[in-house]
Formats: structure tokens, C-alpha cells, sequence
């Protein structure tokens, strides 16, 4: 039914990573989760177009919990390139589909934790205060953040890096100071386990 169209495809992406989320929680959820990778490695029907574009990344974002390890470091390395461009250049992406892709990247919880200080530095290195979006603040959080949603304690990145993400996001003036708080909020979070709390 998705290949009909792109209004199709994009719809039934849309509904799918809707009913599934989190991909987890619910009986016969690992035999659905089965089912949808299989799309993955297939692809989208028709790539070129916007919507079925934005629509594919927010569909894994939704389904990321429901994903082994090993596929999120799959999907990760769909992204990488997608996200960093050539050496020495910007990605030239639309914002909407950058934005769909970097909250897609960081909802993979059980990446290692080397993959993720790699992505929130590179994140960071492209969050320019004029340019930032809330989604970026977002996407920042989640991966830096001392208490994650679904993803187990051993993958969430070292104190001494989110400290470092901290100072970072202070030494900058930002015309949104509320959407840096929320960062500020999850990467210096208290959690009471002296191996993921920042200092005091």
C-alpha cells in the first residue's frame, strides 16, 4: 500500500512509527520490530521526495527503543555521513530533514558511549547561536543526558564530558536562553550514582 505514491508512503510512515512506539512494551513487539527493520534495509520507495524523506527518519526516532544495539550502530552509520558532510564542508541538507535526522540520532540510546560524545561534539561544533533550533537542544540533551528514557546506565557518556558540554553552552550568549536550560537541566542532572553525576 505505501508505493501507491509519495502521499501514500509518506502517510503509512508516519502511522506505523505512530502505532508502534516505542517498539517495546507490548507482546509480539519484537516479531513487529522484526518486520519493520526489513523496510529499513529496503529503503523508502520513493527517496527523493521531501516528505517521504523527513517522515522515514521520524519513524526510526519513534521505533529506536524497540531496536537492538546493533541496529541503532546500523542506523547511526546510515546517518553519520548524512550528518557531517564532506571533510571541510557544511551538510547541505534542508534544516527540516537536518533537524528529522538529529533527534532520529539521538533517541539511539544503546549506541556506545564513544559514538555518542563523537555526535554531541560534533552537534555542539555545528550549534551556531544565531542557527540553533529547539530541536537541536533537544537532540543535544538526549545525548548527553545522565538518566536516559529506555537505554541501560553503561552507555550514558562520561561526567567529565558533559561537563565539558556545560561549559561549552555557557561561554556562548544565546538568543534563547530557555531552550539552553533544558540541556543544562538533563546533562547536569543529579541522579545519586557518583559514576554519571557532573561535580558539584
Amino acid at each position: 500500500a505505501r508505493a501507491q505514491s509519495a502521499v501514500h508512503e509518506a502517510r503509512w510512515m508516519n502511522l506505523t512509527g505512530f502505532c508502534l512506539r516505542p517498539g517495546f512494551g507490548d507482546s509480539l513487539d519484537a516479531e513487529r520490530m522484526k518486520m519493520a527493520w526489513k523496510i529499513f534495509s529496503q529503503g523508502a520507495v520513493r527517496p527523493n521526495h521531501a516528505q517521504v524523506q523527513s517522515e522515514w527518519w521520524i519513524m526510526w526516532r519513534r521505533l529506536a527503543g524497540g531496536l537492538t544495539p546493533g541496529q541503532q550502530r546500523q542506523l547511526s552509520q546510515v546517518l553519520g555521513p548524512l550528518l557531517q558532510g564532506k571533510k571541510g564542508k557544511k551538510t547541505r541538507l534542508p534544516m527540516q530533514r537536518q533537524l528529522e535526522m538529529w533527534m532520529a540520532m539521538a533517541n539511539l540510546e544503546r549506541l556506545y558511549v564513544k559514538d555518542k560524545i563523537q555526535w554531541g561534539r560534533l552537534l555542539l561544533a555545528q550549534l551556531a547561536p544565531e542557527h540553533a533550533r529547539p530541536q537541536h537542544f533537544w537532540s543535544l540533551a538526549r545525548l548527553g543526558a545522565r538518566e536516559l528514557l529506555y537505554g541501560p546506565a553503561d552507555r550514558v557518556i562520561p561526567p567529565q564530558e558533559a561537563a565539558e558540554w556545560i561549559d561549552t553552552l555557557l561561554g556562548r550568549k544565546w538568543p534563547n536562553p530557555k531552550a539552553v536550560g533544558g540541556v543544562l537541566v538533563q546533562l547536569a542532572r543529579k541522579t545519586g550514582d557518583r559514576t554519571r553525576d557532573v561535580s558539584p
